[in-house]
């Protein structure tokens, strides 16, 4: 019993770990490099790697792309012992290169070019809602939570 159970870990141990270094291909290696390139990825990567003395990283989780809109969902965050804890959640067209980014605190997913603009301009500056050129099908929707 006891070897079956260690056989056991020993698997979902692995198992974790290739899914860990995920390999793309295709759009899918197109957004992976786009999203992993970005100055925000690499500044939380540096942070959670050296809080763990290189052992964490921060996770990428790519959905398939949307049939609506075609793009794809990347989820970059820190994985914990019992759950995923997201920091970013960009949509990404592998075709144009396009990101968006979805901004709780406006409530939409501006371009990453206005997503910066509004945040840096909200460092100095009180807030003003501005529009976005992303259309209305893109942008956030509330959640109802119960």
């Amino acid at each position: 019993m006891t070897i079956r159970l260690l056989l056991t870990l020993c698997f979902l141990s692995l198992a974790a770990r290739s899914q860990e270094h995920q390999h793309f291909s295709g759009p899918e290696a197109v957004v992976h490099d786009l999203i992993s390139a970005l100055p925000e990825v690499k500044a939380d990567n540096h942070v959670y790697d050296s809080i763990t003395h290189r052992v964490q990283q921060v996770k990428m989780i790519l959905d398939p792309p949307d049939t609506a809109t075609g793009l794809y969902r990347v989820k970059v965050g820190y994985q914990g012992s019992g759950r995923f804890e997201p920091h970013y959640y960009f949509y990404v067209n592998p075709d144009s290169r396009q990101i968006y980014v979805e901004d709780m605190e406006y409530g939409d997913r501006p371009t990453l070019s206005e997503w910066r603009a509004r945040r840096d301009g909200s460092r100095s500056a009180p807030r003003t809602d501005t529009g976005t050129s992303l259309p209305d099908s893109l942008r956030a929707r509330p959640v109802n939570v119960y």
